[in-house]
Order: C-alpha cells, then structure tokens, then sequence
C-alpha cells in the first residue's frame, strides 16, 4: 500500500471518530436538557390539555346520604345484633370517586350499619366489621389563569393544602356549577383528597362552588354605621344586623325564634338567612327580632345588632 493511500485511510478513520463522538456528546445534552424541562416544570405538557391519568390509590370509600365515608384501617369491636342500614348496590372502579348513594370503589361489601362512633359507618368486609368515616377534602382559593378544559387556582393562606404548593391544576366538570371562570374568581373546591405532586399539583375535583356569591356589594364602605361594625355580620329574616356598640340590659323570657348556624369567609357579607361571618356567633340562639334590631344569646350572655 503507498504512503499516500495510508494517509486517506487515516484521515478518514479520524473523521468518523469526531464525528461519533460529535453525535455521542449531543444525544448527552439533549438528553439533558429534556430533564431539566422535566424537572422544571412537569405537567408542562399537559397544562392546556386533561389532567394528567396516572395512577393514584385514594383507598376505599362508600357514598352514604350525599356524604363520602373513608376507610379509616379501624375494626370496629364488640357484639352487634339487628340488620344492616343500608345496602351497598353498585361497585365503580377502584380509582373513581362514588357518585351515588350506595355506591363503593371496592368489591366485597354488601352494606353497613351506621356507626358506634359520629360521623361514621361500619362495614362488614371478611368477617370484620370496618369503620369508615365522613370526610370533606377542601380548600378556598383565587383562580390565577384559565384554559379550555382547566383551570388554576392559589389556596388561600391557611388552607392545609397552601402547605404543599400555592398552585394547582384542576379540570372543569361536566356540572352544573356557578362558577364563571374568571380570572381573580374565588371558588371553593371540594376534591377526593388525592394530591398529584407535581408543579403545579393535580387534584381530581368532585364538586366547586364560586364564593362571589357572598358579595352583597363591590365596596364594603357601603354598609359601614355609626352605631354598628360591619366586623361582626349576621343576617336574619332578610336584614343584615351589624354588631352594636350599645350596651343592653335583657333579662331574658322571650321564645328562642332561631339560630345563626351558618358561617361564611370574615371577608364576605352574610347573604342567607342564618349566616355569620364571625366564627363567635356561630351557634347563637336569635330572640326579639325587629327591622331594627335583633338579639342574640351565645356564651350565656345577651348581645344587641343593629340593622346596616
């Protein structure tokens, strides 16, 4: 073989070596760089499609007169006699959320009896007698940005979820609902207790409510008296009462005509009858209601409000 042609064949085995290495040090980095895209951000893909289906395990649950009834891992004990309260007549798949009364997400169990225990049911499953309890998982917060099928919203301080993350995704139900998907929009949501941690985090909603609706007026300054502060809101019969600056000396007598057992956001204005806005009223007793004032008993004393 001459020089020259060793020269060819030398130059070309070194071409094919840089170009192998060029080829292996760009898989690297883009490999790299699709990680750090996943690191950053990863339900970027999905932010304006449905929520993301991956699998999650929710446990067991049992829907009973419009509430959800959790699996709590505790046996009920002690001797039982009398029939079931209730059948359970349908099974959904294990990942879903029942949706109607006497529906549950797992085989194996016929019905249950109302629990020993409040807010609870017990269910015969293998023998054994579990105990499954109300919960509601939710939070209040501000929708941030909307898309075609979703929505994001930021919890609001002290929502035990704002301790995980301050956004999260969630779909928009096939439901009638009063929210209008607003940007700024304060909603309630209630969800399966499942929280996808991803950023922003993924919950699966089963119901929401807009809390606009307890906005009586754009600007509170509107309500504001002299002899009443709009802090402590109650409403009654239709009529907004302030708490009074007043002092008031009742002995007492009159027929108890009803009880504020109903309490909103300190931020909003009662709009129902029976509602508070301050977590102190709730539970007090109403007597001597008029056009112009009403009084309330709660801690064993006697507490004058004044129309607004």
């Amino acid at each position: 073989m001459k020089k020259s042609e060793k020269i060819m064949i030398g130059i070309l085995v070194l071409i094919l070596l840089v170009m192998t290495a060029i080829l292996i040090l760009t898989k690297i980095k883009v490999r790299k760089q699709d990680i750090c895209i996943e690191r950053d951000n990863p339900a970027s893909s999905n932010e304006t499609n449905n929520l993301e289906n991956s699998p999650k395990e929710i446990g067991r649950i049992v829907k009973v007169n419009g509430k959800l009834y959790y699996d709590t891992g505790r046996i009920s004990e002690g001797l039982r006699c009398g029939m079931l309260d209730g059948n359970i007549t349908k099974v959904v798949e294990g990942k879903e959320i029942p949706t109607n009364d006497g529906e549950a997400n797992f085989e194996g169990a016929n019905g249950y009896q109302y629990g020993r225990e409040s807010n609870t049911i017990e269910v015969p499953i293998d023998n054994k007698w579990v105990i499954f309890e109300a919960k509601e998982y939710s939070f209040c917060g501000t929708i941030t940005q909307v898309e075609q099928n979703l929505f994001f919203v930021e919890p609001d301080e002290g929502e035990e979820i704002r301790k995980s993350t301050d956004k999260i995704m969630v779909g928009k139900l096939k439901i009638d609902t009063n929210i209008k998907f607003e940007v700024g929009e304060r909603v309630k949501i209630i969800y399966d207790g499942y929280v996808m941690e991803t950023y922003p985090a993924q919950i699966e909603a089963i119901s929401y409510e807009s809390l606009d609706k307890y906005k009586e007026y754009d600007k509170i300054t509107n309500l504001r008296s002299k002899t009443a502060s709009t802090e402590i809101l109650i409403r009654f019969n239709g009529i907004l009462y302030g708490k009074s600056f007043s002092t008031i000396d009742y002995a007492g007598g009159s027929e108890k005509i009803g009880t504020i057992d109903k309490l909103i956001d300190s931020k909003y204005v009662p709009k129902f009858d029976g509602e508070t806005n301050n977590k102190e009223i709730l539970g007090a007793s109403v007597f001597e209601a008029s056009e112009k004032t009403i009084v309330l008993n709660y801690n064993n004393t006697y507490v004058l409000f004044e129309k607004i």
